[in-house]
């Protein structure tokens, strides 16, 4: 059993970094879709469903993860159709869908060129890929090697990889801004101490939990109108360009 899965489940609704970053997400979309623009969507490595019932108020969505324990818990929230297969070949028709969304997916890829090569040919050309990614290699921490993590971005690194399957950035900006400095300093000290989380989503209590929901939902609120210069976290809204293929 992978412990990830049973903490996340246990987590996901009410924890402040997914609450928060469900919050940001929906400001974008509420922002970005058109009513009915979207048809079909993707949840690209939908895990425990922490976000698949936000997708569903906007668009008919299939959820993929490769795991089925996960897609065991997600099954609990909800009644769209979930696939287990891989992100680097998923198992779906060229130009099938109009909106892929990949929260936290990119940096559990040993080949994410490979990857987002896949994704590119199951979009429509015009369709929109969401992604959200963690920033900075220096912000390196236990919670990255819990979790499986191959690597940390930058917005160029974001934007290089996108370029490359001739994506056009629609919307790149950091977030977790407010809270960028204490997780480094917490992050940095354990390190030095040579001590480490066995999961950081476990270290969590009621004040904290609202304190920094409340951090997040005001970020929300300032990335309405800006982007943000740096945080611990990377968000992209990307138009699929190109000839379909």
């Amino acid at each position: 059993m992978n412990i990830n899965y049973a903490i996340e489940d246990a987590v996901e609704q009410n924890h402040w970094w997914f609450k928060g970053r469900r919050k940001i997400i929906k400001n974008i979309l509420d922002r970005s879709l058109v009513n009915g623009e979207n048809k079909t969507a993707l949840d690209l490595g939908c895990g425990t469903g922490a976000n698949i019932g936000l997708f569903e108020k906007y668009t008919e969505v299939i959820g993929l993860d490769s795991s089925e324990e996960a897609l065991s818990y997600c099954r609990k929230k909800t009644k769209s159709p979930l696939v287990c297969g891989e992100a680097l070949q998923p198992p779906f028709k060229t130009n099938t869908f109009s909106m892929v969304f990949a929260m936290d997916i990119f940096e559990h890829i040993d080949d994410d060129a490979r990857a987002l090569k896949g994704i590119s040919k199951i979009m429509k050309k015009g369709g929109k890929l969401l992604m959200t990614c963690p920033a900075f290699r220096f912000l390196w921490g236990g919670q990255d090697e819990v979790s499986g993590h191959k690597r940390r971005y930058t917005v160029k690194q974001v934007c290089a990889l996108l370029a490359g399957e001739d994506f056009i950035i629609q919307r790149i900006t950091y977030f977790n801004m407010f809270l960028f400095l204490p997780i480094l300093m917490t992050r940095k000290l354990l390190r030095f101490l040579g001590k480490r989380y066995v999961h950081e989503n476990k270290v969590n209590n009621i004040l904290m939990n609202t304190l920094f929901t409340w951090l997040l939902n005001v970020e929300s609120l300032i990335l309405q109108y800006v982007n943000l210069p740096f945080g611990t976290s990377i968000l992209c809204l990307a138009i699929k360009g190109g000839d379909d293929r």
